[in-house]
This record gives C-alpha cells, sequence and structure tokens, in this order.
C-alpha cells in the first residue's frame, strides 16, 4: 500500500503529520491527565561506549533503547525530567528515572524531583576515577 503522505504535497504532508502525530498520543493525553505522574526510566540500557556508533549497522536502531522511555513524551509536550538516583556497579556511570507530570503540572514536577534528590543525595556522590 503506498503511503499517501509521503506523496502528498509538503505542505499538506506536515498538516497530515501533524494530525497523525496528535491522533496517536491523544489517548496517552487523555490517560495522562487523570494521573498527577508516571515514572519511567531514562534509558532502556546504558550508553555505550565513545565510538560504537561506528560498529553498529543502523545507528538509529542501536538508539532506539537509549530513547525509548523518552520520546513519547518529546512528542506529546509533556514535561519530563531526568533525576540520578543511582551509579551502575559496573561502569561507574549514573543511571536516572523520568518523572512525567501532566500538561502545565511542573510545579509538581519540581517537588518531586528535588525530594527524590534529596533522599539519594546525589550531589554528595563522586564517580570512581
Amino acid at each position: 500500500m503506498p503511503c499517501l503522505i509521503a506523496s502528498a504535497p509538503p505542505t499538506r504532508r506536515l498538516c497530515g503529520q501533524a494530525t497523525l502525530s496528535t491522533a496517536s498520543v491523544e489517548p496517552h493525553n487523555r490517560a495522562q491527565r487523570e494521573a498527577a505522574q508516571a515514572l519511567t526510566p531514562t534509558m532502556a540500557c546504558l550508553p555505550p561506549k565513545i565510538g560504537a556508533w561506528r560498529e553498529v549497522g543502523n545507528p538509529v536502531v542501536a538508539a532506539y533503547p537509549m530513547g525509548v522511555f523518552t520520546s513519547l513524551f518529546n512528542v506529546t509536550g509533556q514535561p519530563a525530567i531526568s533525576v540520578p538516583v543511582h551509579h551502575d556497579d559496573a561502569t561507574g556511570l549514573p543511571v536516572g528515572v523520568q518523572l512525567v507530570a501532566a500538561p502545565w503540572r511542573e510545579d509538581l514536577l519540581l517537588q518531586v524531583s528535588r525530594t527524590l534528590e534529596e533522599e539519594y543525595r546525589w550531589a554528595d556522590r563522586r564517580p570512581p576515577v
């Protein structure tokens, strides 16, 4: 089946993409309005080593685990923040959680983020050298 949006004139294509994007996130937005906040991992994996992108066949596919939890909120425009709460024992890299608030609830997001930062005392941590 041909992609109708790709063959449309540029202006119509952009409008069609915006409509598809809005339609795909509206059920999520509706559910999120009923919840005060959501908590997810920031990334589904640890970041790759420097230069690892040259070794993979398709960098976009390889990057998917790093953006799978954050990309939805980039599309919906909801306020979200990543808060480091742990160091990976093997690599020493920080591991974070992502907090997501309902639209226009940055105040709640910042309050919970501050509480997490105070509880996990992140500012006092130093990675091994």
